[in-house]
């Protein structure tokens, strides 16, 4: 009767145009063995008993290679759908680059991480400086990979329609749209919580910020936060989040085998 279960669990696992198989294979494994066990029990050492010994272990070799062929069939239906999915939307990080988590959603606050919070400032209360905003030069090789690699979302805290459209034109310009990011998904708020909100609703795999609070605040419920080294955040060098000077010092393996290689050279 174990056997039996065991065919029974496992059926239901399948795809649903097998919805009738349980009752034949019922009838067709489990009736004879059930018939095998008890003549063996009622007379062990008969002929009939051994007849029925020996269409006991059939049975149970038959249904041991049907499961586990109905199991390898079901792994292998899994393999192709994940293998179907990398392919479609596979991308492989450049090898100058590391923890991208290519293919995964990814968050970046833009103040003070990819543009200078004293361009942003100057650009909100400027109508004037709307197409004054630049990326910032050492973080765009790190950003236009994430872009290419990821499903990225770039967060932007400024409080005037300018200043918005203005960021919107240096990601552009940039090369962000060129590189795969959905223009959608630049996204703008008013205050430090606004950021932190909008994390918590995109439950990015990756987050990055320069904001202490909203970085304390996200730890335990993003998967990977990162904090960008400022000097207003100097509270959390005392803690265990992941400090960085830039983003590209995050991202970059060149510039970090460099740094290894000076420290080792003194």
């Amino acid at each position: 009767s174990m056997s039996g279960d065991g065919g029974q669990g496992d059926i239901p696992g399948g795809a649903s145009r097998s919805r009738q198989q349980p009752e034949s294979l019922f009838e067709a494994l489990v009736k004879p063995l059930v018939s095998a066990v008890l003549r063996v029990v009622k007379d062990p050492s008969s002929p009939a008993s051994k007849r029925a010994l020996g269409i006991f272990l059939l049975v149970v070799l038959a249904a041991y290679f049907l499961l586990r062929k109905g199991k390898s069939n079901n792994a292998s239906n899994r393999g192709s759908i994940s293998a179907g999915v990398s392919s479609g939307g596979g991308v492989t990080v450049k090898s100058e680059f590391e923890k991208i988590p290519a293919g995964h959603k990814v968050a970046i606050v833009a103040n003070d991480t990819l543009i200078a919070q004293d361009d942003l400032a100057a650009a909100c209360g400027d109508a004037r400086q709307g197409g004054g905003l630049c990326v910032m030069g050492q973080a765009l090789p790190s950003l236009l990979e994430v872009a290419r690699c990821c499903d990225l979302y770039i967060i932007t805290q400024c409080d005037s329609d300018q200043a918005e459209e203005a960021v919107r034109l240096a990601l552009g310009e940039a090369g962000l749209y060129d590189a795969g990011m959905n223009p959608r998904k630049v996204l703008f708020c008013g205050t430090e919580m606004g950021r932190g909100s909008m994390a918590r609703q995109l439950e990015p795999c990756l987050y990055i910020d320069t904001s202490s609070e909203v970085i304390l605040s996200l730890r335990p419920f993003i998967q990977r936060v990162v904090a960008i080294r400022t000097p207003h955040n100097t509270k959390l060098e005392s803690s265990s989040v992941c400090l960085s000077d830039s983003l590209a010092d995050y991202f970059e393996r060149a510039r970090n085998v460099k740094h290894a290689q000076a420290q080792a050279a003194e």
